[in-house]
């Protein structure tokens, strides 16, 4: 899960998976690779197959969300920021909600900024950044984007945000950290101590 806040900070959220006939040993590697060649398994899918996104998407987050629980001092950390709190997510609108719910934070962010919403165009592609800061009217120069994928917030730095990655302690298969680095404004494996320095003014 990834989170966002505009005139100050920015979260975000994500999940991808399959719908092919083959075995599930193949259907795990067509995941990887379009994962990593499209930003998404889903515009791999309809890339390549022609898929139907909404369909898609909805078999893809059938979950179980009882895993999910809340942050309590991180949530107390967000409530605290000053500023909007949009969520910039790879996935769907439901699933946003869904995960929403389930960590006590519904009906907290402004807005919700869904692949379907992008045009279907992922993360890291420029153009719904763009599209995003137009959308909302968001003053790039002043507000932050937080991401636990490193070359996710490439974009976020060229478009003007302030990049904040949160490691993760791993380097997930599709990112590239090292290419990134340099777009990297700010680093945390704590997010919620991170919100409590931004909170008490010591960044």
């Amino acid at each position: 899960m990834h989170l966002c806040s505009v005139a100050r900070f920015f979260f975000v959220l994500d999940c991808p998976a399959l719908l092919l006939v083959c075995s599930a040993e193949k259907a795990k590697k067509i995941q990887k690779t379009y994962y990593k060649q499209h930003g998404t398994t889903l515009k791999g899918m309809m890339d390549n197959h022609g898929v139907d996104p909404d369909h898609f998407l909805a078999e893809v987050h059938r979950l179980d969300y009882s895993i999910v629980e809340p942050n309590h001092k991180l949530n107390l950390e967000l409530k605290k920021l000053e500023g909007r709190k949009i969520i910039y997510t790879n996935a769907n609108m439901q699933h946003a909600l869904d995960v929403l719910e389930r960590i006590e934070l519904s009906n907290f962010f402004d807005e919700i900024y869904d692949i379907k919403m992008a045009n279907y165009i992922p993360k890291p592609e420029i153009a719904p950044y763009q599209q995003l800061i137009e959308q909302f009217t968001i003053e790039a120069e002043s507000a932050a984007m937080f991401d636990d994928i490193a070359k996710n917030l490439v974009p976020a730095k060229k478009v003007g945000f302030t990049s904040v990655w949160i490691d993760a302690g791993y380097e997930n298969f599709s990112d590239d950290i090292q290419a990134s680095k340099k777009y990297l404004d700010h680093e945390t494996t704590n997010i919620t101590d991170f919100l409590e320095n931004v909170n008490k003014g010591n960044i």
